[in-house]
C-alpha cells in the first residue's frame, strides 16, 4: 500500500473510532502526499461534516468530484451536504429529535 493510502486509511479508522481532528489531520496529510487523490478529498468532505464545517466538506466533495467526477460517494455526500446547507433547521431538528449529534446527521456509505 502507498503512503497516500495508508494515510486514508489511517484517517478513516481514526473517523470510525469519533476521533474526528486526528482524523482531519490524517486526511489532509494525505491530500498533501497526493492531490490526486479524490478518496482522500472524499474522506476530509466526510470528517469536516463530522466536526460541522459544511461549506468547507462542500468543497473537499466537490473537488473530489473534479478529480473524479464518477465518485458516486462523493456525489452523494454532495448532494446531502447541499440539501443540509440549504435547510439546517430540518435536518438538526430531525436529528435532535432522534437522539443523534447535529454535526453527525450526514451519514452516507464511506466506500473510498
Amino acid at each position: 500500500m502507498n503512503p497516500p493510502a495508508q494515510l486514508v486509511t489511517i484517517a478513516l479508522a481514526l473517523r470510525t473510532r469519533g476521533e474526528f481532528n486526528d482524523a482531519l489531520n490524517a486526511s489532509v496529510q494525505a491530500i498533501y502526499a497526493d492531490p490526486t487523490d479524490p478518496s482522500a478529498w472524499y474522506l476530509r468532505a466526510l470528517v469536516l461534516a463530522d466536526l460541522g464545517e459544511l461549506d468547507q466538506a462542500l468543497r473537499s466533495c466537490e473537488r473530489a468530484l473534479v478529480l473524479d467526477p464518477g465518485h458516486l460517494p462523493a456525489r452523494s455526500t454532495r448532494a446531502a451536504l447541499l440539501a443540509r446547507l440549504a435547510a439546517p433547521e430540518a435536518c438538526t431538528t430531525s436529528a435532535t429529535a432522534s437522539g443523534h449529534n447535529a454535526h453527525r446527521a450526514i451519514t452516507v456509505p464511506t466506500v473510498l
